[in-house]
């Protein structure tokens, strides 16, 4: 007998874990898809698991953090330059 067959579905040609809906048999892929869907649909759009706002929210920071680090690394070599300045003349006194 072969392996997650039974005798009825042996006999219709089914394996154990698919379902019969609608006249035609869904395999398990296509159940995840839909239960996926329902998910979706039943918190408005967004999915169930928190991560995925998280890690969203993550995404848009750092998108921010690059398009600030030209200004602050530019801030900081003026910063050591002006050091810099200010020790030289400090000496020159």
């Amino acid at each position: 007998m072969k392996e997650g067959l039974t005798r009825t579905n042996r006999r219709k040609g089914r394996r154990s874990g698919d379902r019969e809906v609608s006249g035609r048999r869904t395999t398990a892929s296509e159940r995840n898809k839909n239960a996926a869907a329902r998910k979706r649909r039943s918190y408005g759009g967004e999915s169930r698991n928190p991560c995925h706002r998280i890690s969203a929210e993550k995404r848009e920071r750092i998108a921010k953090l690059m398009l600030d680090i030209p200004h602050m690394r530019l801030d900081y070599k003026k910063g050591r330059w002006e050091k810099k300045m200010n020790e030289k003349a400090k000496e020159d006194k």
